[in-house]
């Protein structure tokens, strides 16, 4: 295990080797989890996230240092530019990453400029992703949430109960165009700050992340759904829900 300031000494070597052996290839390496926000813990891992140019070499790893795990996230410039610019799920959490980054190798002035990018995507691009991807989020971990109920399922809820929260989350992230810097509840928290929320939001949504009870779970579950429906069909983003197998013809 590391303390804090090791576990950051570590950063900078990481960064430093990288720099050396890959020179001008690696436009920036940078830290950002809890090592770079100081809230680490003697079990906290590592996260570096680097961007090079598109014929560089350097490929994403992960190992371990005196048993924690250490992630270092490379990206492509030319991969990392499609990101941003034409969203899917990993837009927000590139853009979380690089609003918190702190630059450790290469140049720092890449990060202002790609923020500035993913900020300019289209808002067109972020409506027809969600469009597309809207059936494959939120509704089935609404259902697992209600099957663990229905079976009496206690040991399997709350995962149920964080899969439907994160990916509300997400869905949240694009609808607003924005996105959170930390994960978990502490993500839910930031996510209560979007102009665009479902109803009661602020309150059932971390409510809902405690819960440890199908009594508790279900009706914030099904409030939080409730109005997660009805914001997108406010939005008009609610999905067609087909109720005659004919209909399902001009799907396939």
């Amino acid at each position: 295990m590391l303390d804090q300031d090791n576990r950051y000494y570590l950063a900078l070597r990481l960064a430093q080797s990288l720099s050396e052996r890959h020179g001008e290839d690696l436009l920036l390496c940078g830290l950002y989890g809890s090592t770079m926000r100081g809230t680490d813990t003697p079990w906290s891992d590592l996260e570096l996230f680097c961007v090079v140019e598109d014929l560089c070499t350097l490929e994403s790893l992960s190992f371990l240092y005196h048993g924690i795990h250490v992630a270092v996230m490379v990206k492509m410039r030319g991969e990392l530019e499609r990101l941003l610019t034409e969203p899917t799920r990993d837009w927000p959490v590139l853009m979380g990453i690089l609003s918190v980054l702190e630059p450790l190798a290469g140049d720092g002035d890449w990060v202002p400029k790609w923020l500035e990018l993913g900020e300019s995507a289209p808002p067109e691009l972020f409506r027809e992703f969600l469009v597309k991807n809207m059936p494959d989020l939120v509704f089935e971990s609404y259902g697992r949430v209600r099957s663990c109920a229905v079976r009496g399922d206690i040991g399997d809820l709350h995962p149920a109960v964080c899969e439907f929260l994160l990916e509300m989350n997400l869905v949240l992230c694009l609808a607003n165009r924005r996105w959170v810097t930390h994960d978990y509840s502490r993500g839910l928290a930031d996510a209560a700050g979007f102009p665009l929320l479902p109803a009661g939001y602020a309150e059932n949504a971390p409510a809902l992340w405690r819960a440890r009870d199908i009594e508790t779970a279900v009706p914030l579950a099904e409030r939080l759904f409730d109005a997660y429906l009805a914001l997108l069909d406010d939005r008009d983003l609610l999905p067609r829900d087909f109720s005659d197998p004919a209909e399902l013809d001009e799907l396939l």
